[in-house]
């Protein structure tokens, strides 16, 4: 197997990109998958700096939490309905100033679980204990936990040398199949208890996407529930707006649909997570977006299963078994523990941290089904 052909598969292969990454560099072998390591960015190219969207803004790295809710009647207030879909996505390859560095991972995400580990503190009672390496417990800047960027990110540049995020850029601003954000209630204040949002996934489009807000997208079944737009699958009822950030309420289990090689979506299953993005205040720009959270092993298999499937990589055979078992070796969090940390437990979630760009878009009006892919596994690459 080349190093870079399966995650040259689609830019949006997202997790299964990376993950291909760690399996292929394990049947390489992890002397090879060192050798590569020295070199690891290379081959990535920037987009540039990250648009906060907002002037005045910071810059996306200056903080770990998520601002809490304000005080106040969490009730409608009469407010505008926004729309906004996903033009960038960043994964951890790039930091916020658009340069390719193994350190970029740090910079994104959130502090979940309210506990700064660092190499002093991967021997002591604050953490859960780790499944093999304790260094997997490791936190980013600012405690920021994203075990899927500091892990799964560079075995994957590291193994396969591979463009993937810069080449994710490209395709989405080329009009490929990305996200969509709708925030309900928006007032003109920077504070507001109550601005529910939903989440959908899109189809792609036959000519490349202007992102200046004079355009629809339409939205894929997948992501809402009956054809019906006004029920999506993902929905916000608690989100709310602090400080000019919005934010899709206190860390909880959600279910994002992430669209794959133009053929559906998959469920993204987090037990726990948040979402941010900061607004101008003439509403006109959302940038600085985070995504952060935690999930399960299984529920990263289920994740995985449909777009493995899609690459004619089936549960049994050799790479599928590397993929799922790489992913094993790297819980750092305690699922279902308060501030998802038990000392007493082996880890069982994964931290993930992404980052984010939106563009305004008119509201959609369409939702597409598309034919259920071909299985290259029987039933075992159905969700």
């Amino acid at each position: 197997m080349g190093r870079t052909a399966l995650a040259a598969h689609t830019p949006l292969l997202l997790l299964l990109g990376l993950s291909l990454g760690v399996g292929c560099a394990q049947l390489l072998g992890w002397d090879d998958l060192q050798v590569g390591a020295s070199d690891a960015t290379t081959d990535a190219t920037s987009e540039g700096a990250v648009d906060t969207g907002a002037a005045d803004a910071e810059t996306g790295a200056s903080s770990a939490r998520w601002p809490d809710r304000p005080p106040g009647a969490t009730t409608p207030g009469g407010g505008k309905t926004l729309w906004w879909v996903a033009k960038r996505i960043y994964f951890g390859t790039l930091n916020h100033d658009g340069a390719a560095t193994p350190e970029a991972w740090r910079e994104w995400g959130y502090d979940l679980d309210g506990r700064c580990t660092g190499a002093g503190d991967l021997s002591g009672p604050t953490t859960c204990k780790a499944v093999s390496d304790p260094s997997v417990l490791l936190d980013g800047d600012l405690c920021r936990d994203n075990n899927f960027g500091a892990r799964f990110l560079g075995l994957l540049v590291a193994g396969t040398k591979s463009s993937f995020e810069s080449d994710t850029v490209t395709s989405l601003l080329g009009g490929s199949a990305t996200w969509v954000l709708k925030l309900e209630d928006v007032g003109e204040g920077d504070d507001d208890p109550y601005v529910p949002g939903a989440f959908y996934v899109t189809t792609s489009t036959d000519t490349p996407p202007k992102f200046d807000g004079t355009e629809t997208r339409d939205i894929l079944a997948d992501s809402v529930i009956g054809g019906d737009l006004g029920t999506p699958v993902t929905r916000f009822e608690k989100g709310y707006l602090r400080g000019g950030t919005w934010v899709s309420g206190e860390l909880g289990p959600a279910t994002l649909r992430i669209p794959f090689g133009g053929k559906g979506s998959a469920p993204l299953g987090f037990s726990a997570m948040v979402m941010t993005t900061r607004l101008s205040t003439d509403r006109a720009k959302a940038g600085g977006g985070v995504l952060a959270g935690v999930m399960s092993v299984p529920a990263f298999e289920a994740f995985l299963s449909p777009i493995a499937a899609d690459a004619k990589i089936c549960p049994g055979e050799p790479l599928y078994k590397s993929i799922v078992g790489a992913i094993a070796r790297y819980p750092d969090l305690s699922l279902g523990a308060p501030s998802l940390q038990d000392p007493t437990r082996t880890c069982d979630g994964v931290s993930m941290g992404l980052g984010f760009e939106l563009a305004p878009i008119l509201p959609p009006t369409r939702v597409v089904t598309l034919p259920p892919p071909a299985s290259n596994c029987g039933d075992a690459g159905t969700d």
